[in-house]
């Protein structure tokens, strides 16, 4: 599969680009349009976010976002004031599952983290996806707690 890896653009969130199609395929993304999309990546920027994406190069798919990875660089002051990076929305679009796309984007993903002075990245995965980011480096650590608000 021909793929590029680059940073998530405006131009991303028109209809026709496949984005909002993969983000669906991990969580439903509701009916958010350009403006909507357009104001959450800019926010997310102003922290320090870093969204990667696999950009097809296939004839019948191209230039199509088949792939994401966003990594938020959060600053500590632990470790003589070293980031800690979080992993965040891992999505292969259905269909192009199985070509490497999600482990291109994680290792793109883990060299940002090191050049931004990480001592660390998290993720939080289920037990099927355990064995997947083990292959990549990661390892089982401890409990993820969460909370969740009323829709």
């Amino acid at each position: 599969m021909n793929f590029i890896i680059r940073q998530l653009e405006e131009a991303d969130f028109s209809d026709n680009s496949g984005f909002v199609e993969t983000m669906a395929n991990m969580s439903d993304v509701g009916d958010l349009d350009f403006n909507q999309l357009k104001t959450i990546w800019q926010k997310a920027k102003q922290q320090e976010a870093y969204f990667f994406v696999a950009a097809s190069q296939e004839e019948d798919s191209k230039n199509q976002i088949i792939a994401t990875v966003k990594l938020l660089i959060e600053p500590k002051y632990f470790y003589g004031g070293k980031a800690a990076g979080h992993i965040e929305d891992v999505v292969t679009r259905k269909g192009f599952e199985g070509n490497g796309l999600a482990k291109a984007l994680l290792k793109e993903a883990i060299k940002t983290a090191e050049k931004n002075n990480c001592y660390k990245i998290i993720l939080d995965c289920s037990k099927e996806l355990t064995t997947f980011y083990e292959k990549i480096g990661f390892k089982e650590y401890s409990i993820c707690m969460r909370l969740n608000f009323k829709k």
